[in-house]
């Protein structure tokens, strides 16, 4: 309801914690309860002094426990979000509307972004990449940027941020899996699956537009891209092999979706998640197997398990034939498991 889009959205009830559910008003006082789930499915409620109360708690225990919550200090969240989402740390991009597709692009964020010397807008040379312009100078990212991001206010989209997940020396800090069109819901559920039965704990990311979904792995240290590839190959593969029938159509691709660069190259980004407008519309947020966002997105980051180097080489070992398994043997050339297997190796 106005003005209760900040209440907080997790506290300690009578000793456990509990999300809120809505608030409402009294018809005549202009009291408010907060109401509730319970364990036993039913609907409960307190008092708006006692919710707040329990919210103090809950922000106690997490502070206890060194863990970001909702509630923690703008520069720990940073801090942790930073963390995590990790990639080139030189440079990063920046949405725009394009009017003439009429959508989103974006581009690498460059301090001779100027009409009178980026060859790209003054005319002088409007096919450059970006990578090969003897002017650029690529700009690392900010935390006032970040923020700006998390608000979410710019209504042409010149805040909505971009990770190079492909790092210095082929390395990577995170594997994501994209899946967008009808049916990402069953492939993602799939495909996580995959990845708990390796023990690995994926973060699921309901992508901007709500049409798709971002699957997050996070590693303890850098890896190989050719590395992580492999990882997300041998998920891919665990996954379609069980989908009975399904062509895994949703599916698009893995990030990092290079193993190396060129020498002028960045790689394809991948959207950063927390976009304000976005969340606005329920997108952009991690959710549950039932596709509800967490009611604390902070301190489901905080309990994140990263991956180690160790643990991916195991993974990729253990799959059947390799990477791809069968997948890499599929003789119908023309079906949707061999272009994705063509995908994972590189070749579409």
């Amino acid at each position: 309801m106005p003005g209760y889009s900040h209440m907080p959205k997790v506290a300690i009830i009578e000793g456990a914690e509990r999300s809120l559910g809505e608030v409402l008003a009294h018809a005549t006082s202009g009291d408010h309860i907060c109401v509730f789930g319970a364990p036993d499915g039913s609907r409960r409620y307190v008092s708006e002094p006692e919710w707040l109360a329990g919210a103090e708690l809950y922000r106690a225990s997490a502070r206890e426990r060194g863990v970001v919550t909702s509630g923690s200090p703008a520069a720990n969240k940073i801090a942790l979000f930073r963390s995590l989402f990790r990639g080139r740390e030189d440079v990063y991009a920046r949405g725009y509307f394009d009017k003439r597709k009429q959508k989103i692009a974006y581009a690498p964020v460059c301090a001779n972004d100027k009409p009178w010397s980026c060859p790209r807008r003054n005319g002088s040379n409007r096919g450059m990449k970006c990578g090969k312009c003897p002017l650029k100078k690529y700009v690392p990212l900010a935390d006032d940027k970040l923020i700006a991001h998390f608000r979410g206010e710019n209504p042409e989209f010149r805040d909505v941020l971009g990770l190079y997940p492909l790092a210095e020396e082929g390395k990577t800090w995170i594997l994501a899996a994209d899946f967008d069109k009808s049916g990402w819901q069953r492939e993602v559920a799939l495909y996580c699956e995959a990845c708990e039965a390796h023990g690995l704990v994926p973060a699921v990311e309901r992508s901007r537009s709500g049409n798709g979904a971002h699957v997050w792995l996070f590693f303890e240290e850098a890896v190989d891209a050719s590395l992580a590839r492999d990882l997300g190959s041998a998920l891919i593969s665990w996954a379609m092999e069980r989908s009975s029938g399904m062509s895994f159509s949703a599916y698009d691709r893995l990030f990092p979706t290079q193993s190396t660069l060129s020498e002028d190259g960045l790689g394809n980004l991948i959207a950063l998640p927390f976009q304000g407008a976005a969340m606005r519309r329920g997108n952009s947020m991690f959710i549950d197997e039932n596709l509800d966002p967490y009611p604390d997105q902070w301190l489901f980051l905080s309990t994140v398990v990263r991956i180690t180097e160790e643990k991916a080489r195991e993974v990729v070992a253990k799959a059947d034939d390799g990477p791809l398994g069968r997948l890499a043997y599929s003789s119908d050339k023309g079906s949707s498991v061999a272009e994705v297997a063509a995908d994972l190796c590189g070749v579409l």
